[in-house]
């Protein structure tokens, strides 16, 4: 079931829309909501095995190896070349979804990473790491009632949510 929105998105975005629809024989429409689908996959959609029980739920032993988890050794190298081959000289169209398929990749192993070192930290299985209040201080701006309005990202969202909101800064 497909729901009706209204979006305002920058004319360029909108015009190479149109332009990969012409060559795909599809509306601009089309394109753009086969790219969000490819952004935020649904849960009917996932691959098997991309879902992962709750850190909370981990032992102590699968936090620390999460949280020291880094990605995949191949898929790095070629996140790293394909965003130095679009510094330099551009890149295809199915490079920059290969591009984004893997900073996806990237973005969900680094939420989930940080999910486990903060589980860690919760159960008493790592410190805090330094300077932690001063990243947390450029992601979020304080209000007077003691709660945090997020700057922009998710990842901070979480943290937030993490840490209760209850800082001091």
């Amino acid at each position: 079931m497909a729901i009706a929105i209204t979006l305002s998105l920058p004319e360029n975005l909108i015009e190479q829309a149109k332009h990969f629809g012409w060559a795909t024989q599809r509306d601009a429409e089309a394109v753009i909501a086969e790219a969000l689908e490819m952004m935020w996959p649904t849960l009917g959609n996932l691959p098997d095995g991309i879902l992962h029980p709750r850190v909370s739920n981990l032992s102590d032993a699968e936090i620390l190896t999460l949280a020291d988890s880094k990605m995949n050794l191949i898929q790095n190298q070629r996140l790293g070349e394909l965003q130095a081959q679009g510094k330099a000289s551009g890149l295809t169209i199915d490079e920059r979804y290969e591009l984004m398929a893997l900073m996806q990749i990237y973005q969900l192993g680094q939420l989930r990473k940080s999910e486990a070192l903060a589980e860690a930290v919760r159960r008493g299985l790592r410190t805090p790491l330094p300077g932690w209040r001063i990243y947390l201080k450029r992601l979020v701006n304080e209000c007077g009632n003691g709660r945090a309005i997020v700057a922009s990202t998710a990842f901070a969202t979480k943290i937030m949510s993490w840490v209760g909101c209850r800082l001091t800064m």
